[in-house]
C-alpha cells in the first residue's frame, strides 16, 4: 500500500509518497514534471510496478508543487543546481545512499544536474529532460547507466535534444517512442514500462 508522508527540510514541509518493503533491496526515486505532481505516478500504478521489480519507491512533490511548501533554497533556476541540492537533502533525510532515478521534463533536468554534481545515483531514466543546453559542457561527467526516452511528436522540447544528450553521455541509450508526445510515459505507459524494465534489469 502506498503511504503518504511529510518531512521537514530547511524548515518547510515536503510531501512524498512511498512504497517500501523489507523484501526490496534497491531504491528508486520518481520525480515529476512542471505541470505535474507525484500523484501522476499513482495514476500510472508506478509504485506497484516498480515494487514488483524489487524497488523501494519514493516520489516527492518538488518544493512549491503539489502538497509541498515552497522554499527559496530549492527554487529552480536556469541551471537546476538547487534541484540537485534538494535531491541530496531529501535522500539523505531518508538514508538512501545509492538509488535509481526516473525524471520527466523538469524532473529529468533535475536528475541530469544531480548526476553531474553528485555521486549518489546508480542509474537514471530521463524522459524528454529540460535544460540540456544549459548543461551541455558538463554532460560528459555522467558515468552511470542512462536511458533517454523521447516522444517523436514532442511539441515541448525538440527530440533533437535527445541525440545531443545521447552523444554527450558515453554509453547512454536513446529510445524514440513512435506516436508519442512530451509526456510519453502517460500516453504510452506499456511502452514506457517495457523500456524501463528492460534497462533496469
Amino acid at each position: 500500500m502506498t503511504e503518504e508522508v511529510t518531512l521537514k527540510l530547511m524548515d518547510s514541509k515536503i510531501f512524498f509518497r512511498k512504497l517500501v518493503s523489507e523484501k526490496n533491496s534497491k531504491n528508486l526515486l520518481l520525480l515529476h514534471g512542471m505541470s505535474f505532481t507525484s500523484n501522476n505516478w499513482v495514476q500510472l500504478d508506478a509504485f506497484q510496478m516498480f515494487a514488483k521489480a524489487g524497488f523501494n519507491v519514493y516520489a516527492p512533490d518538488y518544493p512549491g508543487f503539489g502538497k509541498s511548501d515552497e522554499n527559496p533554497e530549492y527554487q529552480l533556476n536556469g541551471n537546476f543546481s538547487n534541484g540537485s541540492r534538494f535531491i541530496l537533502d531529501f535522500t539523505r533525510e531518508l538514508n538512501l545512499s545509492k538509488f535509481a532515478i526516473i525524471g520527466p521534463s523538469m524532473g529529468g533536468g533535475i536528475a541530469l544536474k544531480t548526476l553531474i554534481d553528485l555521486d549518489i545515483i546508480s542509474s537514471a531514466v530521463v524522459i524528454a529532460p529540460a535544460g540540456i543546453n544549459q548543461m551541455i559542457k558538463d554532460l560528459h561527467r555522467i558515468k552511470v547507466p542512462l536511458l533517454i526516452l523521447w516522444g517523436d511528436n514532442d511539441q515541448v522540447i525538440n527530440k533533437q535534444n535527445g541525440k545531443i544528450l545521447h552523444d554527450a553521455v558515453s554509453g547512454s541509450k536513446l529510445v524514440i517512442i513512435h506516436d508519442a508526445g512530451h509526456a510519453l510515459y502517460l500516453e504510452k505507459p506499456h511502452i514506457f514500462y517495457s523500456e524501463v524494465m528492460k534497462f533496469m534489469s
